[in-house]
């Protein structure tokens, strides 16, 4: 069957071989529809196998010839069976067409009466995925439209998400247009596992039309996920100033922490565009802020490798001299960061080279040594620095 040998296939029949017994988690027909041997599945159904084999998830006949637009072995199929159309299979079907983009195998099992508004699981510890969801990441708005028409539902979301965060996910604007007129709430089927939303999503892919989208749509500008993020960090994170430009325009705060204390700020500043904080601190944010470990915009920064951004910082007025409650300095951030264009000024402007982080009980120099960044621990061990005098 796997090899499309009919003849062999009927000799074996002849001499009593099993037409639907399942090997390996497929029978012979589901073999020969995986391998789009659509005339010889026919025939083995005329030979009396069985439609209703009970394999199991993508493996099943009926859903194998969803996938792969088999439409006269499915018309078949769906003749056949004994099952109720509102069994998992059938909505596995609906799945797999769905990820596949087979539009008219969609009609199919649509017109039996199969229920796109269920979902499915390949496997008993496997995530549940709708059709909707799935006909959304791989862009097919044909489909995503006829399941909405037959009754998908707009909301429903599984742990990976809703249809419209994978929409915004993925970029797809006119998915997303479609979802909304369905009556999707923008702050509602987010993922369960993150509770990311929709325009968080679309601020990260900086998906301006998206944003602008979803803000018409009354999504709100100051949702927060699990960690704490909101759309407005998630685009500093990704250094999509425009989206910023646009959220702060809808009035999203500029502050916000996470919940280890990170705020736009700290993003914006381990990006070498001083746009991002300049336009950060237009709208009220602060330079100084840290997180709850003491760390500043400054150090992330300078960790970074960021020397524009840092420099940036400083020019604003953010501290440089102060180390943490820990001890840890600026020089140390830079050391660590590679960040060589700033040592001769943090060390001419006051940061003490033999201070000791207590977490490590090591300065500078051991800070980098230990991370092997030769670089920096020549610069270091140069006269000049030994002395603490730039020459």
């Amino acid at each position: 069957a796997a090899h499309d040998d009919w003849a062999l296939c009927e000799r074996l029949l002849d001499s009593g071989a099993a037409i639907s017994r399942v090997h390996a988690g497929a029978s012979p027909l589901g073999e020969a529809a995986a391998q789009a041997h659509e005339e010889l599945a026919c025939r083995l159904i005329g030979r009396g196998a069985d439609v209703d084999c009970p394999e199991e998830g993508k493996n099943a006949p009926v859903a194998v010839a969803a996938r792969e637009g088999l439409l006269r072995l499915l018309g078949i199929i769906l003749e056949k069976t004994r099952l109720d159309f509102a069994a998992e299979v059938f909505t596995f079907a609906i799945a797999e067409a769905a990820d596949a983009g087979q539009e008219d195998a969609i009609e199919l099992l649509l017109a039996k009466g199969c229920r796109p508004e269920l979902g499915r699981r390949q496997a008993d510890d496997e995530e549940l995925i709708f059709p909707l969801y799935a006909a959304t990441v791989q862009r097919h708005p044909a489909i995503v439209a006829r399941l909405l028409a037959h009754g998908a539902e707009v909301n429903a979301s599984a742990v990976v998400g809703s249809a419209l965060t994978a929409a915004a996910k993925y970029g797809h604007p006119e998915i997303v247009d479609l979802l909304l007129a369905h009556g999707d709430d923008e702050d509602s089927g987010g993922d369960e596992r993150s509770g990311t939303t929709a325009l968080m999503l679309a601020a990260e892919n900086g998906s301006l039309p998206l944003v602008e989208l979803l803000l018409a749509q009354g999504a709100d500008v100051h949702a927060q996920n699990r960690q704490g993020e909101t759309a407005l960090i998630s685009a500093a994170e990704s250094g999509r100033v425009h989206v910023m430009q646009r959220l702060l325009a809808a009035g999203a705060r500029v502050d916000t922490q996470t919940a280890s204390g990170w705020t736009a700020m700290h993003s914006a500043a381990a990006k070498a565009d001083p746009e991002m904080l300049n336009l950060l601190h237009q709208h009220g944010g602060d330079i100084r802020q840290a997180d709850h470990e003491e760390w500043t915009p400054l150090l992330s920064a300078l960790r970074n490798n960021c020397p524009v951004t840092a420099h940036r910082l400083i020019e604003l007025g953010a501290d440089f001299r102060t180390p943490c409650a820990d001890g840890y300095t600026a020089l140390m951030a830079a050391a660590r960061g590679e960040c060589l264009e700033l040592l001769d000024f943090l060390v001419a402007g006051g940061v003490d080279i033999h201070a000791r982080w207590t977490e490590t009980d090591q300065d500078a120099l051991m800070h980098a040594a230990e991370n092997g960044l030769l670089a920096v621990v020549e610069k270091l061990l140069s006269q000049d620095y030994i002395d603490g005098v730039i020459a």
